[in-house]
């Protein structure tokens, strides 16, 4: 082994040291010259018509620089289709919708400022479960669609011959297995800041897991090249698979800073985090197996509904993930699978330890 340089020894955790000493900076760490502190409001209901929104007393709260609405902003579409905006206008979703953010000098400032923003809503009939949002009649999340179903991406394979399979086997097992929403509940809540310097380029520091796609995504949703857009990744306290996508808070604290012309930052406290960061999604799995009297498998029919949440993101595309978990860890010649993905009034729902495959 003395002929190894890594192998066989050991290795030293380069960012340790920092870590232990407290000397690594995360990002509710960060600090910057000028920097105004953002915050979301979020909505009242899971499905709503927002009606009006009247921000005038909270603009004059002292310290507050900057009130944004979807009517203040233009169409920014963003999410895995485009189905989701920044800030919403016209409808609400979900509960995690935002309607309004604030840039202030302080935190406490744009909080005070948010409780004096008032919204009119016209509540809507909601739907929670994927399963009721199948059904004749149900509540559309998307009204520019015909269905809940998202098409775009549900997920069907088949092999072999699947009542073949069923014939042959000595015993054939049917279960229903329900799955329930799961919160990543990392250490480092959601987080972003962003800035333009003199000239124009943009500096977005996130807790992203993966900074060069927030780039590629920041660059089509705003319509700024690439080339004009750094990303700056602080010490992460857990990403797990929620930091994948590109976020609503991501984009409104670019779209303060742009309105302000100072830095902002939108830092998620744990209550905002567990209430409106995207959550591993639900599901309802119908696995009916057939098996010879050795145990052998030999035909498998997969049904699954996804629970997408208001808007598409990572999670539901999960399935893919899935289809070879249940068709390649075990021999299996007779498979059909099917994943349907839904939308509800729910929360947004992200990739989240393992993707799927724990599901699976």
């Amino acid at each position: 082994m003395d002929s190894y340089k890594y192998i066989g020894t050991r290795a030293r955790k380069k960012d340790g040291r920092d870590k232990i000493t407290g000397r690594a900076i995360y990002c509710q760490d960060l600090v910057l010259p000028r920097m105004l502190h953002g915050k979301i409001l979020y909505s009242l209901y899971p499905h709503a018509k927002i009606l009006s929104i009247d921000t005038s007393k909270a603009r004059k709260v002292p310290g507050v620089r900057t009130i944004l609405t979807g009517n203040d902003i233009p169409h920014v579409p963003i999410g895995f289709i485009g189905d989701n905006v920044p800030l919403k206008k016209g409808k609400v979703r979900s509960t995690s919708d935002e309607v309004a953010a604030v840039a202030a000098e302080t935190k406490e400032a744009a909080e005070e400022a948010l409780d004096l923003i008032e919204v009119e809503y016209e509540e809507l009939p909601m739907v929670m479960e994927a399963d009721e949002a199948l059904e004749q009649g149900a509540p559309l999340v998307h009204e520019d669609r015909k269905s809940n179903r998202i098409d775009e991406i549900a997920r069907v394979f088949r092999t072999g011959d699947l009542e073949a399979g069923f014939a042959d086997s000595h015993i054939v097992l049917e279960q229903t297995f329900n799955l329930q929403y799961v919160s990543h509940v990392c250490m480092g809540a959601s987080f972003a800041a962003a800035a333009f310097d003199a000239t124009g380029r943009l500096t977005v520091w996130s807790n992203t897991q993966v900074p060069f796609i927030l780039q590629k995504d920041l660059s089509k949703a705003l319509g700024i090249s690439g080339r004009e857009i750094k990303i700056v990744q602080p010490t992460i306290g857990g990403g797990f698979g929620k930091a994948l996508d590109m976020y609503p808070h991501e984009v409104i604290a670019v779209l303060l800073a742009k309105e302000s012309r100072r830095p902002v930052s939108i830092a998620f406290d744990r209550e905002e985090e567990l209430a409106a960061a995207p959550k591993r999604q639900p599901a309802r799995i119908v696995l009916k197996q057939g098996v010879t009297r050795e145990g052998k498998l030999l035909a498998r029919k997969v049904d699954i509904l996804l629970n997408a949440g208001a808007y598409v993101s990572w999670g539901p595309l999960s399935s893919w993930t899935m289809v070879q978990t249940f068709g390649s860890f075990y021999k299996v010649p007779n498979i059909d699978f099917k994943a349907t993905p839904v939308y509800t009034n729910g929360p947004v729902c992200s990739a989240m330890r393992g993707y799927g495959n724990p599901q699976a």
